[in-house]
């Protein structure tokens, strides 16, 4: 969400110049703990608020209105030598990413995939899109 708050601080300030809007970075799961202790006025999600948060929120009397403003994308990208995994399934990208995954190898994902090792870049667990990917592909 930032690269559309940013912009649109900067624009609020410049008609608005006795104001001063700060935007910070977190992920979701951060943005939304600091929301719902009264940290922050404004809390940039890429994911609703789950249910966990709506009651912290509750509990400290934080009430909110929920704006959608956009929708994530998510791109799974190989690198460019891996020219094997041209294309995969929701089960094999759960075998890959689930929780306490033993999977370190292409072969083990689909035997026709060579014997070279996965290497995982993902956002952290506090990042919205993780929360997203991994209910997403892993239930």
């Amino acid at each position: 969400m930032t690269p559309l708050t940013e912009p649109a601080a900067e624009l609020f300030m410049e008609e608005n110049p006795e104001v001063r809007v700060a935007v910070g970075t977190s992920g979701t799961g951060g943005g939304f703990e600091k929301f719902c202790n009264g940290e922050t006025d404004i809390s940039m999600a890429s994911r609703q608020i789950s249910q966990e948060e709506i009651d912290a929120c509750a509990e400290a009397g934080i009430e909110y209105d929920e704006l959608g403003v956009a929708n994530d994308g998510i791109a799974v990208v190989v690198n460019p030598e891996n020219d094997w995994a041209t294309c995969l399934s929701v089960d094999e990208l759960s075998q890959i990413w689930t929780r306490d995954s033993e999977v370190d190898n292409w072969s083990q994902v689909n035997p026709e995939f060579p014997d070279e090792p996965i290497e995982l870049y993902g956002p952290g667990s506090d990042s919205g899109t993780f929360d997203y990917f991994t209910e997403a592909i892993n239930g």
